[in-house]
């Protein structure tokens, strides 16, 4: 009789054996059900994780600001970032006139000071430290916001920070609005540095859709980042000049005083 080894045999025998050691329809649709599951289960885990690789790298981003500012007080006699009414901020790294912003006041300095900060900190160096992942800034030269996103009420960083931009008394309970609380803040004012925030991120645009947005990363005036409940901060005080009352910005006695 003639033997057959595999090769030979006819292809009937072929689809017979895969046949039998296929999935039916039913053991099929399960693993279908069963990957299904799994999936569902474990995307909210692998969401969690890059928004925590965001927060990250954010909170990194805040201390690299934190150095840059320490460079600007030593440059400065010790002040902080400060302008006032009427003054212009070049709001480019190229320093193109189109690009140059008269502020109104001292306090649009919260959303604007990187226009100050050319000579200590040159924006192509150390602009990627402004901003945190998911900031809509456009590709390429980042100061700018992309096309779906206009700058609007948002200023060229994300950071932002009120109480640094005039004197701690425009903050304190009793005190009348004058001139002369437009002033700069020196490191000197800051009693709390460990406890009063300097910046915080006023976009978190590194959140998730589900993620609580009550987390805020925030820049100390010691000059360390960490994540911060909103809910926590200290209640707010009354800024005289402008009427504002909002936890973070408006922090009671101003930079003399404490967030946490």
């Amino acid at each position: 009789m003639e033997h057959r080894g595999p090769e030979n045999r006819p292809a009937s025998y072929v689809v017979s054996a895969v046949l039998d050691g296929a999935f039916t329809i039913i053991e099929l649709l399960v693993c279908i059900g069963v990957v299904a599951i799994l999936v569902a289960i474990t995307l909210p885990y692998l969401a969690s994780s890059r928004s925590r690789a965001r927060e990250t790298k954010c909170l990194s981003n805040l201390r690299g600001l934190g150095s840059a500012m320490e460079l600007y007080t030593q440059r400065f006699n010790g002040k902080y970032p400060f302008a006032i009414g009427g003054q212009k901020l070049d709001l480019s790294p190229d320093h193109d006139e189109t690009s140059v912003m008269q502020i109104a006041s001292n306090f649009d300095v919260s959303l604007n000071w990187p226009g100050l900060m050319h000579e200590v900190a040159p924006w192509r160096e150390w602009y990627s430290t402004w901003v945190c992942p998911g900031a809509r800034r456009k590709s390429g030269e980042p100061w700018v916001s992309s096309p779906e996103d206009p700058l609007g009420p948002n200023g060229p960083s994300c950071f932002v920070s009120d109480t640094f931009l005039a004197r701690p008394e425009a903050w304190s309970v009793g005190t009348a609005p004058s001139e002369q609380l437009v002033r700069a803040v020196s490191a000197s004012d800051v009693l709390f540095p460990s406890a009063k925030v300097f910046m915080f991120d006023g976009e978190r645009a590194h959140l998730a859709p589900n993620d609580d947005r009550d987390m805020f990363p925030v820049l100390f005036a010691d000059a360390h980042a960490k994540i911060r409940r909103l809910s926590e901060a200290s209640k707010p005080g009354v800024n005289v000049l402008t009427g504002s009352s909002v936890p973070l910005r408006d922090t009671l006695d101003g930079a003399r005083g404490r967030d946490y």
